[in-house]
């Protein structure tokens, strides 16, 4: 029946847009007004540390670092957290806590930096090596 009034153009429809904005919840860590609440959010140190210790155990892939850091933020900050601060820990939204994948990504870049840098013998040892070698030579 829907289908021939469709044929028909007996039925009409809407165009509709939806959008989810953040509860009041979700701002209680950061400011709302003035300058600094145009500023974006930092990330909690913890996430920081969580994104680099994954990529220092090879993980390079950003979704399955996402995935991680959900199940630590839901099983690490909710232990000790208040009622208010355990709903703006766990809204979505909060960048702080459930960084996007752009952030991610910017933190999976520097953690590989610094691990290439750990891993880079410095000028010292190379000269070093390189006199052993001379030497058996």
């Amino acid at each position: 029946r829907l289908k021939t009034r469709l044929r028909n153009g007996q039925v009409q429809g809407k165009e509709r847009f939806y959008v989810q904005l953040p509860c009041d919840e979700a701002h209680l860590l950061h400011p709302t007004s003035g300058e600094e609440a145009c500023m974006s959010q930092k990330l909690h140190p913890a996430i920081i540390d969580k994104i680099y210790e994954l990529v220092s155990t090879g993980i390079q892939d950003v979704n399955q670092i996402k995935t991680s850091l959900h199940c630590f933020v839901e099983g690490e900050f909710s232990l000790g957290a208040n009622k208010d601060e355990l709903s703006a820990i766990l809204d979505q939204n909060n960048r702080a806590y459930y960084p996007t994948i752009h952030d991610i990504r910017n933190h999976m870049y520097h953690a590989n930096q610094q691990l290439q840098k750990k891993k880079r013998p410095s000028s010292r040892t190379l000269d070093m090596e390189s006199n052993k070698k001379r030497r058996t030579i």
